[in-house]
Order: structure tokens, then C-alpha cells, then sequence
């Protein structure tokens, strides 16, 4: 049966490393070595709109790991030895020296929190990123995912429960 420590347990002593704030609350970092995810141009529709052409019309080349993990429909407070700073927190400063702190810390362990739905990631220079629902959140959104380059993606939605997903390689 999956939980989230099996789901994590490839990525446990890894190094996290690329940890960025996105839009909104969103939170990604990789784990892992690195690669190059390449997205070849496409073609649309007169009816897409000129700027969404013009971006599809381009290859785009993003670096990514063996592991890329989201937050998404999600809180999160990201601690660590000198800051604390969450999805809710106003202070980009704060938030940035957070998450800089964290790249590169090794994953220990991933618990389930005192919170319903809730997870616990601990790294090794006691970093910790504690992620639960957002109450706007749907049931069936998903908290985070964690994508295997190439691979399959095992996300986990707001009322707890862990989801499977096989992906297939472009």
C-alpha cells in the first residue's frame, strides 16, 4: 500500500536544491540529479490568443531533478535554524532567506502532522516544511504532487488520500 513515507523513501538523503516561491502560494524544489526538460514548439488555433501563440511558438528548456515536488491548493510554513515563513506571510524577505536556507539540505524523513491531512517533511539541518489544506480547497485538490522525471506522479489531495498517476514520456 502506498503512503507517504514509500512515496518519499527514493528521495530520502537526497539534497532538495531550486526551492522557489511560484504564483500565489505555490512552493516546487527538486530533488536529485538534474536535467533538462525540453518542450518543443506547438502550434495553435487564430482563435488563442496572440501572446499565448507567440509562447507556444517557442521551445522552452527548464532545468529540473529526478524528483519535482508542488505545493499547490496547500499551507505551508517552511522553518528552519534562523527563519520561519509561510504561504500566508507577507515578507518576501523573509521568505526568500527561508527557502535559501533550505536548498540544499538533505530529506531525513516525511510524517504525517498533528493536522488532518497534513505532512511533515524534516531535512538535516533542521529545516522543516510543514504542508496542510487550504480552506478554500476543494476535497479532491491536490495538496502536492511529486513528479518523477518521466516517470509517474503520486499527488496528495486535500481529504488525504494519495494518488498514482503513470505519465507517459513525450
Amino acid at each position: 500500500m502506498l503512503t507517504q513515507q514509500s512515496a518519499f523513501r527514493p528521495l530520502i538523503g537526497r539534497l532538495v536544491w531550486s526551492v522557489r516561491k511560484g504564483h500565489g502560494t505555490f512552493l516546487t524544489m527538486e530533488f536529485g540529479e538534474p536535467h533538462l526538460d525540453v518542450v518543443e514548439p506547438t502550434e495553435t488555433h487564430a482563435d488563442v490568443p496572440e501572446e499565448t501563440r507567440r509562447r507556444l511558438a517557442q521551445r522552452h528548456i527548464h532545468l529540473c531533478g529526478d524528483w519535482h515536488f508542488w505545493l499547490q491548493h496547500c499551507h505551508w510554513l517552511v522553518t528552519t535554524r534562523y527563519w520561519k515563513a509561510g504561504s500566508e506571510d507577507s515578507g518576501e524577505e523573509m521568505l526568500t532567506a527561508a527557502l535559501q536556507e533550505l536548498d540544499g539540505q538533505r530529506l531525513i524523513s516525511v510524517e504525517h502532522g498533528e493536522i488532518p491531512s497534513s505532512t511533515i517533511l524534516k531535512f538535516d539541518m533542521d529545516g522543516q516544511i510543514l504542508i496542510w489544506p487550504a480552506g478554500d480547497a476543494e476535497p479532491d485538490d491536490d495538496q502536492w504532487s511529486l513528479r518523477e522525471f518521466q516517470g509517474g506522479i503520486v499527488s496528495f489531495n486535500c481529504e488525504g488520500e494519495l494518488i498514482t498517476e503513470d505519465r507517459v514520456a513525450s
